[in-house]
């Protein structure tokens, strides 16, 4: 019987690696996206600020001094984890902007709120933000871009850690007959090409993903 065939969109560490290998699963690796930093104006201090992104948390602490004044919203453990690593606390993470936004528009009417973001960050934060009739404002601090690749062989299945990354799969690969392991449901619902199977996982982490991913073939 031939190897369970799986890719990474994300080079992964050499821990998580040898953790799908050692399970006899025939495993390969490739960036789909590149995160690019952006030269960017330190804004005034914000009551507010939201990180929705590990991406846009690792570049803000090294350049913004005053987040430790401001009350921290941010989506995912590992921006939670970060923020705190270096003193910033956060009065609340969300694993998804969706879920974070709920506790938003329950916590301050009156107050700004400033959000660290991507290039191609998901409009649902301006969307409701609007809606809401609260004051905001967008820093875009990285750069997402998209490297498109053909894959030359067929994976059984696709690990996939952010919807750029089914983006830029999408571009050139089919996936009718590939099962799709999401690192959250945002990441899931982005996936547009009909698949032979989605799954998702509830709480977000690398680690996470590979131990159903490994689950999921030796069940």
């Amino acid at each position: 019987m031939s190897k369970v065939k799986i890719l990474s969109t994300k080079k992964l560490s050499k821990k998580h690696k040898m953790k799908i290998k050692s399970e006899g699963f025939d495993y390969s690796e490739y960036d789909a996206i590149s995160i690019e930093k952006v030269i960017f104006d330190i804004p005034r201090p914000y009551k507010n600020v939201v990180f929705s992104s590990l991406n846009a948390a690792k570049i803000v602490i090294k350049e913004v001094k005053w987040l430790k004044n401001s009350s921290i919203f941010c989506v995912g453990k590992s921006t939670e984890k970060l923020l705190l690593k270096n003193g910033i606390k956060c009065v609340k993470s969300a694993k998804n902007m969706q879920k974070l936004l709920i506790f938003i528009q329950k916590y301050s009417k009156n107050d700004d709120f400033l959000h660290f973001c991507g290039n191609l960050r998901l409009p649902i934060f301006s969307e409701k933000m609007k809606k809401w009739n609260k004051k905001f404002s967008e820093l875009i601090v990285y750069q997402t871009k998209i490297l498109k690749r053909k894959i030359l062989y067929q994976p059984n299945a696709v690990l996939f850690f952010s919807p750029s990354a089914v983006k830029s799969y999408e571009a050139m690969n089919k996936m009718d007959d590939l099962i799709c392991f999401c690192i959250g449901k945002t990441t899931s619902n982005s996936i547009k090409k009909k698949t032979k199977e989605i799954v998702y996982i509830k709480n977000p982490s690398i680690e996470n993903l590979i131990i159903k991913t490994i689950k999921f073939f030796k069940e």
